[in-house]
């Protein structure tokens, strides 16, 4: 029997297993008996037997009930933690333990790539031009014959250290929970700007990551991680261990699918929605962060996405965990009523009932950034911004003690005229940053969290955009086709981080200020003007979908190639990403050195550990950025930006302009 009968059939072989047994168990125990008659016939016979086994297979594939999952036990012992990482060889001195997850990253070896010092001498004086008037601290050039000649830590040899260690911490996963290791690796790869591969998708790494499964469902969430990484030498680089113990509890009746992708669809008013790629989860939320370390029940979830339409652009929704049930016992209910008195004050308040108190509340608005607020009830005025403003969505997002998430939104009438304000000027030896947040309903705790902690290091906001204050000309330079207010506002600070919805070719808007996204095109410079970076930007980062998705052919995203002009790192991701609660905060501390990590990360680890701490797995964080070939004899070093950290926090290499472009590297996270 050939393979594609065997699996024509399977279906076939399995009812016929279980109606056997059904009937041998039915004979053998005619008063236990569940089986009637099922097919009218008027007696049980083998019919009967075949329907029940289709329904029970039916019931199988396709639930109405899954059990949640009652957190006994949450986070490690400090004496485990310190047993975990004397065996891996990481200094007690050197890793974190918050709320009981372990957590280190080495921010010399993380992502390492060969480099050597080059003399500044033997450069072109242009090459080593900043705007801030700083001359680089160390000009690294990345060896192309080293790199290409480097050799990975063997798989066995990981999966053998990271098992030996979990068993010497007592730390092996719970069974309940199916933990299965797996090898991914970090890629590197750099190319010119003719295509031409000088380092051709080259290990960085070994990472042992663990999958969990609970009931035969996925087990996702930054809760359940434990992924360790090793360099070259079988040296630790990165360390993450996150873990609950549970039990079976309660089963609850879930809600369908389709219910779950029409609350998906909800949340993006205006939009017509495409799901895709809905799976039935279990979610556990971060253990280490947002005040989850107290959550006592693992709830099923609906993994959800899609696609949408966008003024002609296909464009990859952030996916979203919904709630897989409406039982009271766990998912609260939400009631909001919004009004507004003399055309521009909003007063709203959110009454919730059911769920496991305590509550927090995110708020987001359409025009204005609600910076704070995290009360029930709340009241701002709009202020007068960059457009006339006729009408305002008010949308909160209602958290209680086990991360579960519900949504509600109004939409009311108002009326706030326009009255454009101008912002700072550029300040040498000023950290600046800025952010945009192309959507009103998503990402605003991140955009929030992000800017409060690069202001507690003391970094100037430049400006802040959400919703339909968020403008595709800001992204654009005014030397540009249908040019823009980049100098103003993007390219006039140091760093901004874009949140919003993605494609591999842009980003979007709410706002009809631009035609609704930024495509690679609207950023790219024209002969040696415009672009990002001629001004100020140094790293602009994107939590967005895609937009850094490197097509099989590519050695890297070559679309994005003509919008760099100074612009030293561009950060996002391959594939889909989450409003995953944390990334803002993470990503900032993660660059500016403080909780954990008691130092600073490269602004790319920072991006990365970032994705690792709050992303799902299966998330491919990217970045990438130009380097200049120097060569030396015969030798080829790239003169490149990979190593950046931000400014004040350790060296910062030189902008890279036309006409030293000489080609882009390129990095992502990503299974074998």
């Amino acid at each position: 029997m050939n393979k594609k009968r065997i699996e024509k059939n399977a279906p076939r072989f399995v009812i016929l297993a279980l109606a056997i047994l059904a009937l041998t168990l039915g004979l053998s125990s005619p008063a236990s008996a569940i089986i009637t008659d099922l097919n009218g016939d008027g007696c049980v016979n083998f019919y009967d037997f075949s329907l029940w086994a289709l329904d029970w297979l039916k019931g199988v594939t396709e639930p109405n009930k899954l059990p949640v999952y009652v957190v006994k036990q949450s986070g490690v012992p400090q004496y485990n933690a310190s047993r975990l990482v004397e065996n891996l060889g990481i200094p007690t001195d050197h890793y974190g333990l918050e709320c009981g997850v372990v957590a280190f990253l080495n921010p010399n070896t993380f992502q390492a790539v060969p480099v050597v010092s080059v003399d500044p001498n033997l450069l072109d004086p242009n090459l080593l031009y900043n705007e801030e008037g700083v001359p680089p601290e160390d000009i690294q050039g990345i060896d192309v014959n080293s790199l290409q000649h480097m050799k990975i830590f063997p798989d066995f040899n990981a999966l053998a250290d990271i098992n030996n260690a979990l068993i010497y911490a007592n730390l092996v996963p719970q069974s309940i929970k199916n933990a299965t290791p797996s090898i991914v690796h970090s890629v590197f790869s750099a190319a010119d700007v003719c295509g031409t591969t000088m380092v051709n998708d080259v290990n960085l790494d070994t990472e042992v990551v663990y999958s969990f499964s609970l009931n035969g469902k996925p087990l996702r969430g930054p809760g359940e991680h434990i992924s360790v990484s090793f360099d070259p030498c079988g040296n630790v680089t990165q360390l993450l261990y996150s873990q609950r113990q549970l039990e079976a509890g309660k089963y609850v009746s879930l809600i369908s699918q389709a219910q779950a992708e029409a609350r998906f669809a909800s949340m993006f008013p205006g939009l017509t929605v495409e799901p895709n790629n809905t799976e039935l989860v279990y979610y556990s939320p971060p253990a280490g962060q947002c005040g989850q370390c107290g959550v006592s029940a693992i709830v099923p979830h609906y993994d959800c996405g899609g696609t949408a339409m966008i003024d002609g652009n296909q464009v990859t929704l952030s996916r979203v965990y919904i709630s897989a049930t409406d039982d009271p016992e766990f998912v609260h209910d939400v009631n909001l009523i919004v009004t507004v008195t003399d055309s521009n004050t909003i007063h709203a308040s959110a009454t919730v009932t059911g769920g496991h108190p305590p509550y927090t509340y995110t708020w987001d608005s359409s025009t204005t950034n609600l910076g704070d607020y995290g009360d029930c009830n709340i009241q701002y005025q709009i202020p007068p911004g960059r457009n006339d403003i006729n009408s305002e969505t008010l949308r909160v997002a209602v958290r209680n003690k086990n991360s579960i998430v519900v949504y509600a939104a109004r939409t009311v009438s108002v009326y706030v005229p326009k009255s454009l304000g101008a912002i700072g000027p550029l300040d040498n030896f000023v950290r600046d940053f800025g952010t945009e947040r192309g959507v009103s309903n998503l990402c605003a705790a991140n955009q929030r969290d992000f800017e409060q902690r690069m202001r507690w290091d003391g970094v100037l906001q430049r400006f802040s955009w959400s919703g339909l204050w968020a403008w595709e000309w800001d992204f654009k330079d005014p030397a540009c086709w249908n040019p823009g207010y980049d100098t103003i506002y993007v390219d006039n600070v140091d760093m901004t981080f874009y949140l919003g919805h993605g494609w591999p070719g842009g980003f979007t808007f709410e706002s009809n200020r631009g035609d609704k996204w930024l495509t690679c095109a609207d950023a790219a410079r024209w002969g040696n003007a415009g672009g990002w970076g001629n001004k100020d930007l140094e790293w602009l980062a994107l939590l967005s979908c895609q937009v850094l998705y490197r097509y099989p052919w590519e050695p890297y995203p070559v679309r994005w190639a003509p919008a760099f002009n100074g612009l030293h790192q561009m950060l996002g991701f391959h594939t889909y990403a989450y409003d995953a609660p944390g990334f803002g905060w993470t990503f900032a501390d993660g660059m500016l050195g403080w909780g954990w990590w008691q130092w600073p990360l490269p602004v790319r680890a920072a991006w990365f550990r970032a994705n690792q701490l709050t992303q799902p797995k299966g998330t491919v964080a990217a970045a990438m950025g130009p380097y200049y070939a120097f060569h030396y004899g015969p030798w080829i070093f790239l003169i490149s930006n990979y190593n950046d950290f931000f400014w004040g926090k350790g060296p910062v290499g030189p902008d890279i302009r036309p006409p030293f472009i000489s080609g882009f590297w390129y990095v992502q996270n990503r299974k074998n």
